[in-house]
């Protein structure tokens, strides 16, 4: 294994060697493109002496045997470079190399430094104020995508349809007693039952009246349950892996795709904590009229005024933690986070971002990122990705009472 690998992976510009692999450097010895030769294993604190003595004591490296198809394997690991490191030199004499050659990692190939690279490895060497380190990743590998409302509102309406069309109202046994008697008469404490006029064509043009004013809130009440369907949204943690607590940090991240953000018109629907009201429908036919007694009145009208009264109502979704966020269409998605702090170690889940996805099932969606914090140098950038599967989201009971609503 020559040293002067090590030394190039060693003179590298942090920023630039971040984006590969959270930056450490892996140099394999023993295989080559479609070959595996291995290697015979060396005492490893001989190997450390050896290389030592070429690279110095301030170049990060550890080296590792692992067994591929029954052949020995040295994996070299050559810790992220950072800034404030010193310049690497060659320590002895290497072949044609003099001692004190300056070695740098190229696309494939290791050479000796140039004034470009001399010039980089100064301003690494000046650089004593640290970088923004982050740790950006989904909390979830998958986001579903968005159901689809239209399609679910159309089938509820139509079975809807044929279910209230074909629903006429049963009697009780005092009904049928005040029906005998005329259509209008007493029972109990003084109620009044008056039959119902309606003809079958009344019926008919109640039951679509009630269906177009339902199909509307139908809709309503898809777009407030897809805004709280948890794995239809973006899930982010954050984690600052370093020894300086960072402040101020300020994030910004673009998801690709064909992926929005609910727009303004749907989070005046989506946003409030109440559910949107649903009509009720049309009584069966037949259905007679029942007024109440005075008596009834005055007693309901009691229990009423006694009841108390709260202005406080919940949607039992529990409120996001972590700092704010301002999501935008860009024929995309781009969110950018309000600043936020993060000591030492510190991980925080950022608040979920609910999205429309239009993809096909299996897409995956590419997404970049870049972070930058005060009182410290350069802006950070990652990338992750996110599968898109099938919706989850059960719209057929959308019309259901509140108390009966199924649960994310």
């Amino acid at each position: 294994m020559s040293p002067k690998a090590v030394l190039g992976f060693a003179n590298r510009n942090p920023a630039e060697a971040i984006l590969y692999a959270e930056g450490y450097a892996y140099l394999l010895v023993g295989v080559s493109p479609g070959e595996l030769v291995g290697v015979k294993a060396v005492d490893p604190q001989m190997l450390a002496g050896k290389i030592r003595a070429a690279v110095g004591d301030a170049v990060r490296w550890t080296p590792e045997y692992v067994t591929v198809q029954e052949r020995q394997v040295l994996v070299v690991i050559v810790d992220p470079p950072r800034a404030g490191d010193q310049i690497h030199v060659l320590r002895k004499q290497l072949d044609k190399f003099q001692t004190g050659t300056v070695f740098v990692r190229n696309t494939g190939r290791t050479d000796p430094a140039t004034p470009a690279d001399f010039d980089m490895l100064q301003a690494r060497l000046l650089d004593r104020v640290p970088g923004v380190q982050l740790e950006l990743v989904p909390q979830s590998a998958t986001v579903e995508v968005a159901a689809d409302p239209v399609t679910a509102s159309q089938q509820w309406a139509g079975q809807q349809r044929l279910a209230l069309l074909a629903a006429r109202h049963v009697p009780t046994r005092g009904m049928r007693a005040a029906a005998l008697a005329g259509g209008l008469t007493t029972f109990g404490l003084g109620r009044e039952v008056v039959a119902d006029q309606r003809t079958e064509a009344d019926y008919e043009t109640e039951v679509d009246n009630y269906l177009e004013e339902a199909q509307n809130a139908f809709m309503d009440r898809a777009v407030w349950a897809m805004h709280r369907h948890v794995p239809a949204m973006i899930r982010l943690r954050v984690t600052n892996p370093s020894d300086l607590g960072l402040t101020a940090v300020r994030l910004h991240v673009h998801v690709a795709g064909d992926v929005d953000v609910f727009p303004e018109e749907l989070l005046d629907i989506a946003e409030p904590p109440m559910r949107p009201d649903f009509p009720v429908a049309p009584a069966p036919l037949g259905t007679p009229t029942i007024k109440e007694s005075w008596h009834e009145q005055l007693t309901r009208f009691g229990q009423l005024s006694a009841m108390p009264f709260s202005g406080a109502f919940s949607s039992g979704v529990a409120p996001s933690p972590g700092p704010g966020f301002e999501a935008r269409n860009s024929g995309s998605i781009d969110v950018d986070y309000d600043e936020f702090d993060l000591r030492p170690g510190e991980s925080i889940t950022l608040p979920a971002v609910p999205v429309l996805v239009r993809e096909t099932s299996g897409t995956v969606l590419a997404a970049n990122w870049e972070a930058t914090a005060h009182g410290t140098r350069g802006r950070l950038r990652g990338e992750f990705t996110l599968t898109v599967t099938p919706s989850t989201l059960d719209l057929s009971a959308i019309a259901a009472d509140d108390d009966e609503a199924p649960d994310d």
